[in-house]
């Protein structure tokens, strides 16, 4: 669960990156996804030994911001 909430952090933010993905996406979704994308990759940086059940909880945080972008 932990490597697929990374690797998923991890394509968003390289996709805000891309310079033919990113003129997609409004200054305003730009913003919050980098904001969510960096807040998961933190979260994960500071609780390796999270259960398996927080990280499903933070990958579905994170989807409920990227999904509808």
């Amino acid at each position: 669960a932990k490597n697929g909430l990374e690797n998923y952090a991890c394509n968003l933010k390289n996709s805000l990156r891309d310079e033919t993905l990113k003129n997609k996406f409004t200054t305003s979704d730009r913003e919050k996804l980098t904001e969510i994308v960096d807040s998961t990759i933190s979260w994960l940086e500071k609780n390796p030994n999270s259960t398996k059940e927080d990280i499903l909880t933070k990958q579905k945080e994170l989807e409920s911001v990227a999904m509808p972008i």
